[in-house]
């Protein structure tokens, strides 16, 4: 009976986010010594680790929201079988980084959406990408105000959940926020 140990390693690779595999290579000095590892890794661009953020919010409650942004619905509209669902996305104004750009500050926020429903049917929409533009002479106003993004889904009836990541790209900061709700609303949960 020979004795066993098991180690974790972990590296910090000199490329970060560039999509594409790499391949790992472990070698050990001990001659006998059996190892498995990963023989390569996808290191993922900074969109699609924010996607897959968002997928994840989908299923798990914990989503940090330093940019305090919220969700509201709009009214339930029938179409076919299901309802088209007005998801309205607010980030208040004075949590993102506004460059000055002549006669206004600008931002740039990008957006993730998903939404699952009660028998695991998935809908995400692509990235979103909005320039929030508030005049130089509006500014100070605007930063206790809210900006907001509005965008349907078609969605069947019963329980939903909806996922959005946020990230502002000038500020470097990342959010994410859920809410689950009946449609059509007013519907018994």
């Amino acid at each position: 009976d020979s004795a066993s140990a098991s180690y974790a390693l972990a590296f910090a690779a000199a490329h970060d986010g560039d999509g594409k595999i790499h391949t790992i290579k472990v070698r050990v000095k001990r001659e006998g010594a059996k190892i498995r590892y990963r023989e390569s890794y996808l290191d993922k661009s900074p969109d699609e680790r924010m996607a897959d953020r968002n997928m994840a919010a989908l299923y798990y409650d914990i989503v940090p929201n330093p940019l305090e942004a919220s969700i509201s619905l709009g009214t339930d509209i029938p179409q076919g079988a299901g309802f088209a669902v007005p998801v309205i996305v607010h980030v208040p104004v004075g949590n993102l980084v506004l460059l000055p750009q002549g006669e206004v500050h600008e931002g740039r926020l990008s957006l993730w959406l998903a939404a699952v429903d009660e028998d695991g049917r998935i809908i995400q929409a692509p990235k979103q990408v909005f320039a929030p533009r508030i005049p130089n002479d509006k500014l100070l106003a605007a930063l206790n105000q809210t900006v907001a993004y509005s965008f349907q889904f078609l969605m069947r009836p019963g329980r939903q959940r909806v996922a959005v990541a946020l990230r502002d790209d000038i500020g470097l900061t990342e959010a994410g926020v859920t809410t689950s709700f009946q449609v059509p609303r007013g519907a018994n949960p």
